[in-house]
């Protein structure tokens, strides 16, 4: 980020925002459908890989002429240059997405994670070459590009069903049943994460979208790594186990109360320390987003664990009932966003307005999770209370710390306060939670062994 600029990320997150719409579309929630059926044909497979190629040409299509509109939408240059990018990464994507669940299906994560990891290591040596050399947004375009491009051709070739030239309409049926709300609800997220970015494009210039989209970045950064992908693990893994319901639900608790042991201590210090750890990592330039990531780091907090939740509704096939929730939740995020710019006019008013939605609409959801899986909304909220509570002592001391030490290095007061901040968490979580790590190394263990007996 230090080599690019908020413009560079602001033009990006522009194109993003219409790349993401129809990726929704062309997955269909064919890759749901493929992990929650408890058996599934060579016939759907090869009707889902074939409905995905065929759907990608057809928005590629429409992808790489949206460039002008975008253009015209944001009051922003030089977008068409790069949709060309984006529809080719959009086509290719297309050929990993039923070898992708195939491979969550057989839990063979080994191979996903090998192969995420080489997408990843490519991708950011090309991407950092290509900002260093002064190539600006085009090295975000490439690097995503790239990524994509491995790993979709990486899930093909490991995959063992290669689908053959077969269509079958009754089971392409099946599938778009299954799929159409799984669609619904993901066009409905679509609209509550992102028309944010679409407001603030529009009305605010695409630097501060470039101020906005980063810290918002950040704030997902536990939700990709930490909660995304005990989704990818546990969604396969209780498709399978679904008419277990109290094993279901011991499971979601536990899984619950570590991804807030593990993510409410490190957005709170980042919430309370974001000034100087902007500041020192990314650069003087980027400093006017620490206000903004300070609010979206507690949106963090909630949705890292509120995330895990979808997958209770998937498994459970009541995705019209994620729908309905959904919809009430965009409407309501969607008058609050415009109505928080109409007012003040700035990425931080926006930011809070996400944040109000977020606390009020999450306990509903919380409660209808809860139904699934025969329990009440106190006991769904109940693992993050020691998380929390713990959460304000330790970013209280990265505050007090960075404060009073009575050193002019910014560097190392920061090193010093996050260090000592996380040393008392660790006496609190020994104290406190440490059973929480134990289960969930318990439960780690328990699958791997499940696993090996079966292959």
């Amino acid at each position: 980020m230090r080599l690019l600029l908020p413009n560079d990320f602001g033009r990006f997150a522009m194109l993003l925002v219409a790349f993401n719409f129809f990726q929704i579309l062309r997955n269909s929630g064919f890759v749901q459908a493929i992990i929650q059926s408890d058996k599934i044909s060579k016939q759907q497979l090869s009707s889902a890989f074939w409905h995905h190629l065929a759907v990608s040409i057809l928005m590629g299509f429409a992808l790489y002429h949206s460039g002008e509109i975008l253009e015209w939408l944001y009051q922003a240059n030089n977008l068409s240059n790069l949709t060309p990018w984006f529809t080719m990464e959009f086509i290719i994507g297309s050929i990993g997405l039923v070898p992708s669940a195939i491979l969550q299906k057989e839990l063979a994560f080994k191979k996903i994670f090998i192969i995420n990891v080489l997408a990843l290591t490519i991708s950011s040596i090309v991407g950092l070459g290509m900002a260093y050399a002064g190539m600006g947004i085009t090295s975000l375009v490439v690097k995503l590009l790239l990524w994509t491009s491995i790993n979709s051709l990486g899930y093909f070739i490991t995959s063992k069903n290669k689908p053959n030239f077969s269509f079958s309409k009754r089971a392409y049926k099946k599938l778009i049943n299954f799929g159409i709300p799984v669609t619904g609800n993901h066009l409905l997220s679509f609209s509550t994460r992102n028309l944010d970015d679409v407001l603030i494009g529009v009305f605010l210039g695409s630097k501060n979208l470039g101020f906005y989209n980063r810290a918002y970045a950040i704030m997902l950064l536990p939700l990709g790594n930490i909660t995304g992908v005990l989704q990818t693990v546990f969604n396969p893994v209780w498709s399978k186990i679904k008419h277990e319901k109290q094993i279901v639900k011991r499971q979601y608790l536990k899984l619950s109360k570590l991804i807030a042991t593990i993510t409410f201590p490190a957005m709170s210090i980042l919430a309370i320390l974001s000034f100087p750890i902007v500041k020192i990592t990314l650069g003087e330039q980027w400093t006017s987003m620490s206000r903004t990531l300070s609010i979206l780091c507690f949106v963090g907090m909630l949705q890292s664990v509120g995330a895990l939740q979808g997958v209770l509704f998937m498994v459970y096939d009541k995705n019209k009932q994620l729908l309905n929730i959904n919809l009430a939740t965009s409407i309501f995020t969607i008058i609050l966003l415009l109505t928080s710019l109409y007012l003040f006019g700035t990425i931080e008013s926006a930011a809070g307005a996400y944040a109000i939605s977020t606390v009020l609409l999450i306990f509903p959801t919380f409660h209808y999770a809860g139904k699934i899986i025969d329990t009440d909304l106190i006991a769904m909220v109940r693992p993050m209370f020691k998380p929390f509570f713990h959460s304000l002592v330790v970013s209280s001391i990265a505050f007090l710390s960075f404060q009073y030490i009575p050193i002019d290095s910014d560097f190392i007061k920061l090193i010093i306060s996050i260090l000592l901040s996380f040393f008392f968490y660790l006496v609190l979580l020994n104290k406190y939670q440490k059973a929480t790590l134990t289960d969930f190394s318990k439960m780690i263990s328990s699958f791997q062994s499940k696993n090996n007996e079966k292959s």
